[in-house]
């Protein structure tokens, strides 16, 4: 063991218990239950470049701080996204843990065979203890003990770094679950047992299942109930006695189980399968519902405070009805905003989603509403059939959106690709009397068209989707498929235009697959910021300008304005490339150049490049001023 520094102070930290998502799976037990409820209508909050991707949720301090293990760095976010600290240690990229006194606990070092316990202030090493490897991330106990496997041995762990005890008796190398009141630790072995040992001392009280029939990824129940999975040739989600390991019941699973997510409030457990599903179990064993997946994955489900069920599974995030395994909604990873979704998400006190992608961080809050014209528009990720939607986007105040020109027609286009990779969706436009007479649900007339067929009318193919696979084309079908839908806010102000200082004085971004540099990183560098608030126009040479803004920049930080994908929107924080570090009081702004598209780029701030600077003039449009209060828009500093 190497000690660096003398324990943090409690009261310079945010503790553990006050945190609203201290470690994987939310606790000790393994839950994945937050108290907190995620957003109705998702939205893209903010995105966190860390350079690869994010395979476990990070943990969240009860001050807000996001810590996120990804590229084999501990990043430390605030909660708007931009980055406090990322630490010089390497470490591995299995979720990191708080502990009760603050300090957050990763697995790292050479062949991430260390226990590094991380100051919370700074990024900085308290101490590490050298353990041996391991698949599973650290757990902490409510007295603040520090649990992991490592080499084949349990270990537990004081704040301070000593080792309390080792446990070497037997092969352990998977997932922990500690018991409600903190006496015992359940985990796997290579042996094919679940072991329950002594927090004291680490001595065995039993050991469960025997040769391809062993229960692993244990969790626990409040009442001390241990749910686990059974693989191999016994396909079950089982409830074990903690008393004695007595099997209370088993249910059938297709394939091999995941981790368990647990809901107490709700008597009900959750196993994502290797066959693609999710399963609902009651407390009492009988199977409750099963929900069909894209694709497999063995992290947890995740809960929220409302029993809402989220998965990502194959670069889907979903979230389940809990009574009834309906999808409420679903973001499928791709488009321009969304990248491919990696990890389960955490949930923070105030609702946000942090979920993994492929190259760090994405937040999820409620939709915001996005202006065009003289109207608001907003995705809903929530499928229904053609007349749920149409009656939901009434209870809005607003109605199933509808196109009066190819330029309104772009921009549904554009609003669709920010918000994942969606399949066709619905829009306003219905031939509910037959024969092939389609009209707006607002009765205006249907002055533009963009059929790809244009429908015959003699089919019962009566409700108009768009297509976002091709050519900003509508197909009639019928209404059977749950889809998603677009609604539209009348009367919302129009867009903000760029300031008149920015004429003749924006800055172009050349395609990178055409530029005499192309061989070169696509990444360039930008102009240097002053700590302040910024709006930033952009646009693809020779579209409409769009605003995002306004926008804290803090020093030390490299910001980019990401155009490798057509039409992305929004600043990325990134690791600084090639070790490339603001100096004090300044930040940098680069550019992810697009392959073949041209960019104009206009900022507006406090930001000069001969220190000089000046005060930034917001004129934000109120887009949402028509809408229900549930919905966010713009907002001021």
């Amino acid at each position: 063991m190497t000690l660096v520094s003398s324990l943090l102070a409690t009261n310079s930290v945010a503790l553990a218990e006050e945190s609203p998502w201290s470690m994987y799976r939310h606790d000790g037990q393994g839950t994945a239950k937050s108290p907190f409820s995620g957003p109705e209508e998702p939205g893209h909050k903010w995105d966190f470049w860390a350079g690869y991707f994010a395979y476990f949720p990070p943990a969240i301090a009860g001050d807000g701080t996001i810590y996120l293990s990804a590229n084999n760095r501990l990043f430390a976010l605030k909660s708007d996204g931009t980055e406090k600290w990322n630490s010089s240690i390497y470490i591995d990229n299995l979720a990191p843990a708080i502990g009760e006194d603050g300090a957050v606990y990763v697995r790292g070092g050479p062949d991430f065979g260390d226990i590094y316990s991380i100051s919370p202030a700074d990024g900085d090493e308290v101490w590490n203890v050298s353990i041996g490897r391991s698949n599973a991330p650290p757990k902490t106990g409510d007295d603040g003990t520090v649990y992991s496997t490592g080499g084949g041995k349990l270990y537990a762990m004081s704040p301070g770094g000593r080792i309390k005890w080792e446990n070497g008796d037997h092969n352990f190398i998977g997932h922990l679950a500690i018991s409600a009141d903190g006496s015992t630790i359940y985990a796997d072995t290579g042996g094919w047992r679940l072991l329950a040992v002594r927090a004291a001392d680490g001595g065995e009280v039993w050991g469960a299942g025997e040769f391809r029939n062993v229960p692993h990824n244990p969790a626990v129940g409040p009442d001390g109930t241990i749910y686990a999975a059974k693989g191999f040739d016994y396909h079950h989600l089982v409830a074990l006695d903690p008393r004695d390991d007595r099997e209370e019941w088993a249910v059938d699973i297709e394939g091999d189980g995941g981790l368990p997510a647990i809901d107490h409030s709700r008597h009900a457990i959750y196993v994502i399968s290797t066959g693609n599903a999710l399963y609902s179990v009651t407390k009492e064993g009988p199977l409750k519902w099963r929900a069909e997946l894209s694709g497999w994955n063995n992290d947890a489900p995740t809960i929220g405070g409302d029993g809402t069920v989220y998965v990502t599974s194959d670069g889907v995030l979903y979230a389940f009805d809990p009574e009834t395994g309906d999808e409420k909604w679903l973001i499928t990873g791709g488009g321009d905003t969304f990248r491919g979704l990696s990890s389960s998400p955490s949930i923070g006190e105030d609702g946000t989603l942090y979920v993994g992608h492929d190259r760090g961080l994405y937040a999820l809050g409620e939709e915001i509403a996005t202006g065009f014209g003289d109207s608001s528009y907003l995705f809903v990720h929530r499928p229904m059939t053609w007349n749920e939607a149409d009656q939901y986007a009434r209870s809005l105040g607003g109605h199933l959106v509808t196109i009066s020109d190819s330029e309104e027609n772009q921009f549904v286009d554009k609003l669709a690709a920010t918000c994942g990779r969606v399949g066709p969706f619905w829009i306003g436009l219905s031939d509910q009397s037959g024969g092939g007479d389609f009209r707006w649900v607002t009765g205006e007339p249907l002055a533009f068209t963009s059929w790809s067929p244009v429908p015959d009318g003699l089919t019962d193919e009566d409700y108009a989707v768009y297509n976002t696979y091709c050519c900003n084309s509508w197909s009639a079908v019928n209404e059977s498929e749950p889809r998603q839908f677009v609604v539209e806010f009348e009367g919302a102000a129009a867009a903000l235009q760029p300031p008149e200082s920015c004429a003749g004085g924006s800055l172009k971004i050349e395609p990178w697959g055409m530029a005499s540099s192309a061989t070169m990183n696509p990444n360039i560098a930008g102009p240097v910021l002053v700590p302040g608030w910024y709006n930033f126009w952009f646009r693809e040479i020779p579209n409409d300008w769009h605003v995002e803004g306004p926008e804290e920049i803090s020093e030390g930080i490299v910001y980019v304005f990401d155009f490798q994908t057509a039409g992305m929107e929004g600043l990325d924080i990134m690791a600084p490339p090639g070790g490339v570090k603001p100096p004090e009081g300044e930040a940098y702004l680069w550019f992810g150049r697009n392959i073949e598209h041209e960019y104009e780029i206009c900022v507006d701030g406090p930001y000069d490049n001969e220190g000089g600077g000046r005060k930034l003039t917001r004129q934000i449009a109120d887009k949402v001023s028509l809408l229900p209060k549930r919905w966010r828009g713009p907002t001021s500093p």
